[in-house]
């Protein structure tokens, strides 16, 4: 990385801290661009090189902590657990990393289903790809112990569990349950889609 790349990417890194710390603090509807530009020692023209709108920044923040999750998360899986049980180990960390700040886990949500065709947003939909074939894995490896039948195709069914997942989780963030409510609901939805695709006998 030639030295102008490096400058580059440390105001990059030195942006999104700012507004991770601002977004803490105060929430991301009451953070103004200026006030992430001022915390991180630059102009606000500079900042506008780096992202279009505010909007951007909320997508920068929680796209290094939804990788890290997802990398926890992976890693940490149990050799022994079941399909429902692997899954709930991975869902269930996004409902607690949200429950920090459900107002701008909300608006991040929005941001991500309502969105411009952008390099930021084609980096989240990658990593959303990313996720759905790291999940694939989970339902093969569940045909593997005979939980799922073989003929199953694990891409769709990975990308239904996603699917139940968001749902839910939206409910939870737009207000429609609890978020007791919504991990029960998660459970039994999840429950009830791994029930159909059992192997018949």
């Amino acid at each position: 990385m030639g030295l102008r790349e490096k400058n580059k990417q440390q105001k990059l890194e030195r942006i999104v801290k700012a507004a991770r710390e601002l977004f803490a603090e105060k929430g991301y509807a009451e953070t103004t661009t200026f006030e992430v530009a001022e915390r991180a020692e630059i102009g606000t023209g500079t900042l506008f090189l780096y992202v279009k709108k505010k909007s951007e920044l909320l997508l920068l923040v929680y796209g290094d902590v939804i990788r890290q999750t997802t990398d926890q998360q992976f890693a940490t899986l149990p050799e022994a657990a079941s399909l429902l049980d692997s899954l709930l180990h991975i869902f269930t960390a996004f409902f607690h990393l949200y429950e920090q700040r459900p107002d701008d886990a909300y608006a991040y949500i929005k941001e991500v289903l309502f969105h411009d065709a952008d390099r930021l947003h084609s980096s989240h939909i990658e990593q959303f790809g990313f996720f759905l074939e790291k999940m694939a894995i989970l339902v093969e490896r569940a045909q593997e112990r005979g939980e799922v039948a073989p003929d199953i195709d694990v891409q769709l069914a990975s990308a239904n569990f996603f699917s139940i997942y968001y749902m839910t989780l939206t409910s939870w963030l737009g207000g429609m349950r609890s978020q007791g409510e919504a991990l029960e609901y998660l459970k039994s939805s999840l429950a009830l889609f791994i029930r159909g695709l059992l192997p018949r006998s």
